[in-house]
C-alpha cells in the first residue's frame, strides 16, 4: 500500500487526536491491479504527545505506509478572570484573600480551560487605601482585578482593667497605673491599650 492523499489536517497541537478525513491509500495486489482505499485502515498513533514532526503509520491488511504531520506544542495565549474571588472589601493591613478566583485560561488553539490554582497574584497584604489593582500571574500571562481598601479605623473603646487605685482623697491626682482598655476595630479586631489615651478629670475635687 502506498499513500494516495494525506489527510486534509496535517497540523496539530500536542494531545490533539488524528483525524483521517482526506485520507486515501492505494492498495497494491499481485494481479498487478490497483484499488483505491478510504477506509478499513488504522492508525498510529491516535494521539499526538509529542511536539515536532510526527510520521503516522497506516496499516491496512497488514500492510503499512506512513506520512508527516506537523505538531506544536501548545502554549497559553491569554488569561482573564472568569470569578473575583468572593472578598474583595479589606481593611488596610489585612492579607489578600484569593478564595473563589477562577481563572480563564486560552490556549494557542482556541481551548479554554478554567484554572483554580498554580497562579501567583500581587499584592498580597493591602496597605493603601482606595481602589487598589491585583495583579494575577498565571506561567508569564497576567490579568487583574480591583479590591477596596478601607481604613481600620476604632469604633469603641471599652475598660477592660480598672487602674489599681480606685479610692482618692478629695484633691488627690489621678493614678492611671494598672488602666487597661480594649479598642475595637472596623473589622471587628481588638487590642489591649495600655497608653496613649487621655482621662477627665486629672484632678479629683469631688
Amino acid at each position: 500500500i502506498s499513500i494516495k492523499t494525506t489527510p486534509t489536517k496535517l497540523s496539530y497541537y500536542v494531545g490533539e487526536n488524528i483525524i483521517s478525513n482526506g485520507l486515501a491509500l492505494n492498495a497494491y495486489y499481485t494481479d498487478s491491479s490497483i484499488e483505491e482505499i478510504t477506509g478499513g485502515y488504522t492508525l498510529s498513533p491516535t494521539t499526538l504527545s509529542n511536539a515536532g514532526t510526527q510520521k503516522v503509520t497506516v496499516t491496512y491488511q497488514g500492510k503499512t505506509a506512513t506520512f508527516n504531520v506537523t505538531v506544536t506544542a501548545l502554549q497559553i495565549s491569554s488569561i482573564s478572570i472568569k470569578t473575583t474571588p468572593t472578598k474583595t472589601t479589606y481593611f488596610v493591613g489585612e492579607n489578600l484573600d484569593t478564595t473563589g478566583l477562577v481563572l480563564n485560561v486560552k490556549y494557542s488553539d482556541g481551548a479554554t480551560k478554567q484554572i483554580t490554582t498554580g497562579y501567583t497574584v500581587s499584592p498580597t497584604k493591602l496597605q493603601t487605601v482606595g481602589t487598589q489593582k491585583i495583579t494575577v500571574t498565571y506561567q508569564g500571562k497576567t490579568t487583574s482585578f480591583n479590591v477596596t481598601v478601607k481604613n481600620n479605623d476604632i469604633k469603641s473603646i471599652s475598660v477592660k482593667t480598672n487602674p489599681t487605685k480606685t479610692t482618692y482623697f478629695v484633691g488627690d491626682d489621678l493614678d492611671t497605673n494598672g488602666l487597661v482598655l480594649t479598642a475595637t476595630y472596623s473589622d471587628n479586631s481588638t487590642k489591649q491599650i495600655t497608653t496613649g489615651y487621655t482621662v477627665s478629670p486629672t484632678k479629683l475635687q469631688t
